[in-house]
């Protein structure tokens, strides 16, 4: 089935799928790192799930135990359940358990059979799982095949779906894309940033630097603007009330902090700025695969101005700063 892309088609989605009794396949989400995949399915489940991340998991019988945990929080904190666990922990919480000689074939098999099935199953960190894919697929079709859950599986797409693509279709019926929900996204990072200055001035200029940059990654974008208000605290009133500079030095530096935090730039790369710059004025045959001369025409494509030698802030500030998180105001 085809790829859907929007968290309105993915709520919608979801909803059609739950009101399936027995529906007899597994969902799965995919979409590039730091996308906001769990966000935007907890958002659409509005937390009536179970949530397992397999990160960390080693074997089957965690995984059994790690969703018997979150499906009935109270038993599993139960001393009979807690006796089934041999030098290992659980948190129910955030379904953290222990790897080592875990719960032996009786605990596994009541584990195993018994399951909330009110409510959507979900599975997050697929690719990050070291268990074998075949046993942890096995799992999931447990769950949907003898059990008749609603089970959705979340995964980098990137590093899932060539290993999983002979497998994908005997578990999941539909795939669903996702794509980044910058706008609320970037509303929430605001809201909850840490650094309590206002950056009015300035948060229309990272979010359209964002989205020009072609990044994917929500991650990134909070990292873009943390780095940006920091900066930004360290500005006087002269500056901040020159909107010509403002634009001009945090349209560059929202960039250069994507870029950095993508691996695309190195302080070799800012150290040559200048000179880039000054070869790419002069030369129609320039170098199209440096990161500086490739950010400054994506930039342009998506008809954002950047100047990649402005002089607001200087080399040594931009390495400090963006590789080395030191902040000075002096």
């Amino acid at each position: 089935m085809e790829d859907l892309a929007t968290q309105n088609v993915l709520s919608s989605y979801i909803d059609y799928y739950s009101s399936i009794s027995s529906p007899g396949y597994a969902v799965l989400v995919t979409g590039a790192w730091g996308v906001g995949k769990t966000f935007q399915v907890k958002k659409a489940l509005n937390d009536n799930m179970v949530y397992v991340s397999l990160f960390g998991l080693t074997s089957t019988a965690e995984i059994f135990s790690a969703v018997y945990a979150k499906s009935y929080p109270r038993k599993a904190l139960t001393k009979n359940i807690f006796s089934w666990f041999k030098g290992s922990s659980v948190k129910t919480g955030a379904v953290t358990v222990a790897s080592g000689d875990l719960i032996g074939n009786v605990g596994n098999a009541i584990f195993s059979e018994k399951v909330d099935s009110s409510k959507i199953i979900v599975f997050d960190d697929l690719e990050r799982c070291s268990i074998n894919l075949n046993n942890v697929l096995g799992c999931i079709n447990k769950y949907v095949e003898h059990h008749k859950c609603h089970v959705i599986v979340i995964a980098h797409d990137e590093k899932i779906k060539q290993t999983i693509k002979n497998k994908k279709e005997k578990i999941f019926g539909q795939t669903i894309n996702i794509v980044p929900a910058i706008d609320e996204a970037y509303k929430s990072f605001i809201s909850e940033n840490k650094i309590r200055i206002t950056i009015n001035e300035i948060a229309g200029i990272i979010l359209s630097s964002y989205k020009a940059s072609e990044c994917q990654s929500l991650r990134v974008l909070k990292h873009a603007l943390n780095d940006c208000t920091r900066l930004f605290s360290l500005l006087e009133e002269k500056h901040i009330s020159n909107k010509r500079f403002l634009n001009e030095l945090f349209t560059f530096y929202s960039a250069i902090s994507i870029n950095i935090r993508e691996g695309e730039i190195s302080s070799t790369d800012l150290q040559s700025r200048e000179e880039i710059a000054w070869l790419a004025g002069i030369k129609k045959d320039e170098d199209k695969t440096n990161p500086l001369i490739k950010i400054r025409d994506t930039y342009y494509k998506n008809r954002c101005s950047i100047l990649i030698n402005t002089k607001t802030i200087s080399n040594q500030d931009l390495i400090d700063s963006l590789i080395h998180g030191r902040f000075n105001k002096k």
